[in-house]
């Protein structure tokens, strides 16, 4: 009869726990990754989530958070040896903001190679190099999404900087908000 009772509380505090962890996943933890919109737009007056009503869809699809905030309102970095001084100038900063840093086309290979270029680091190790991959967002240009494999290079970035930085930044301008929501809206079909 007891081992009937301890079986049965055991069961009872398991399915509580596992209630609890699944009700704290609120969708905004940074394993999931973000993907941040920077508006380049020459009017900014409608804000860019009522301009690109696809943000939810890209919140639910790849589970990441989206955020948009005016191109203006970011440093852009260009080379690595900027992130790395930038990190350093920045690395005890509470909260760690993110650092964001431009990559060129083609995507799949340059952060790819930034990637590398971190982890060939011997200045950084263990934790600080893992911070710095955290803080990491890759920024990338919407251009290219009219294009044959457009669509496609944009999931895997959002994907593979979901996995190996913070995320991925689009940055989005008035020609660009279109085929931004068609390929959001294809890669959300698709699957």
């Amino acid at each position: 009869m007891k081992a009937k009772t301890l079986l049965g509380w055991g069961l009872a505090a398991a399915l509580v726990a596992s209630f609890i962890w699944f009700a704290q996943d609120d969708g905004t933890d940074e394993e999931k990754g973000f993907v941040y919109l920077l508006d380049s737009r020459s009017n900014q007056a409608m804000p860019l989530e009522e301009a690109l009503p696809v943000a939810k869809q890209m919140r639910d699809h790849f589970a990441v958070a989206v955020s948009a905030r005016p191109t203006s309102s970011v440093a852009l970095l260009t080379e690595p040896q900027q992130l790395l001084d930038e990190f350093r100038r920045t690395q005890d900063a509470k909260p760690a903001t993110p650092i964001f840093i431009v990559i060129n086309k083609p995507y799949a290979d340059t952060k790819k190679r930034l990637r590398a270029e971190i982890d060939n680091q011997t200045v950084f190790q263990g934790s600080k190099r893992v911070q710095l991959l955290q803080r990491l967002v890759a920024v990338r240009a919407t251009d290219d999404l009219g294009e044959r494999d457009g669509c496609r290079m944009l999931q895997d970035d959002i994907e593979y900087t979901q996995w190996n930085f913070r995320g991925l930044a689009l940055v989005v301008g008035d020609d660009t908000i279109e085929p931004l929501r068609q390929c959001i809206q294809r890669i959300v079909q698709a699957q």
